[in-house]
C-alpha cells in the first residue's frame, strides 16, 4: 500500500441550477455568486473557485455529502414534496504523487493539516515517471427528473417553470449528446459538441477517453 505522504484524496460538491454553478460546500449556497467554467482541451471543465476539501476517511466524505445535500435547492411540487431543482455533481479525486529516485521519503504531514479545505491544481497532465503524478477521478451526478408542465401545474412566468425549462433543456442536450456518442460521431478532443449545456461541459472528461460510465435510474 502507498505510504499517507504519498496520495491526496479530495472532494468537490456542487449543483447546477438554471445553468449557474452553486458550490454546495459553502455555507449559503443560494444567495453566493455564480462560479465561472473555464474548458481546457486536455484537462476539461474547471470551476473558478469552487471548494476543493481534502480528506483521508470515508466518514469525512459522508460529512461533506450530507453537508451539501442541506444546501441543494429543492422545492414542493404536486409530484414531490422535496422535489429537486438542479443537478447535483460530487467529484472524488485520488491522486498518487510519485517522488523522485534519489529523494529521500519525507515525514507524514501533520494530523492537524489533514482534512483542512484546500484548492489543488494540476497544471501540468498525469505523468507516472519520476517525480510525476497520477490522478483518477469519480463522478456522481445526481440528474433533476425531467419534468412536464401539465402535471406539475406549473405556469410561464412562475420561479418553477423557469427551473422546469432548464431542467429539461440540459437533459434534452445530454441526451442527444450520448446518442451521438454511441454512434461515434463524436469528434476527437472536441469540446464544441459540449458547450450546448453547463451539464455536458462538467461531464466533458467524464464522457470521452478511457472513462467509464453507469446509469443508475428511478422509476416511477
Amino acid at each position: 500500500a502507498p505510504r499517507p505522504d504519498t496520495w491526496r484524496c479530495s472532494c468537490e460538491f456542487f449543483e447546477v441550477y438554471n445553468e449557474q454553478i452553486r458550490d454546495l460546500l459553502q455555507p449559503n449556497a443560494q444567495v453566493q455568486k455564480p462560479k465561472r467554467v473555464h474548458c481546457h482541451p486536455k484537462h476539461g471543465a474547471r470551476i473558478e473557485g469552487l471548494t476543493m476539501s481534502v480528506v483521508s476517511s470515508a466518514e469525512e466524505v459522508m460529512e461533506l455529502l450530507h453537508f451539501g445535500n442541506q444546501m441543494r435547492t429543492v422545492a414542493a411540487t404536486t409530484m414531490n414534496s422535496r422535489s429537486s431543482r438542479s443537478h447535483a455533481f460530487f467529484n472524488f479525486k485520488y491522486e498518487q504523487i510519485g517522488e523522485e529516485p534519489d529523494q529521500a521519503p519525507g515525514p507524514p504531514p501533520p494530523p492537524q493539516a489533514r482534512g483542512k479545505e484546500r484548492r489543488v491544481t494540476i497544471a501540468a497532465p498525469p505523468d507516472t515517471s519520476g517525480g510525476g503524478s497520477c490522478m483518477s477521478a469519480v463522478t456522481f451526478v445526481d440528474l433533476a427528473g425531467r419534468e412536464e408542465r401539465e402535471r406539475l401545474g406549473n405556469h410561464p412566468g412562475a420561479l418553477q417553470y423557469k427551473e422546469m425549462c432548464f431542467i429539461n433543456t440540459s437533459l434534452f442536450h445530454l441526451a442527444h449528446l450520448i446518442t451521438k456518442i454511441s454512434q461515434g460521431g463524436l469528434s476527437s478532443n472536441n469540446l464544441s459538441d459540449f458547450r450546448n449545456s453547463k451539464v455536458t461541459m462538467l461531464l466533458s472528461q467524464a464522457l470521452q477517453g478511457n472513462s467509464r460510465t453507469a446509469v443508475v435510474a428511478t422509476l416511477s
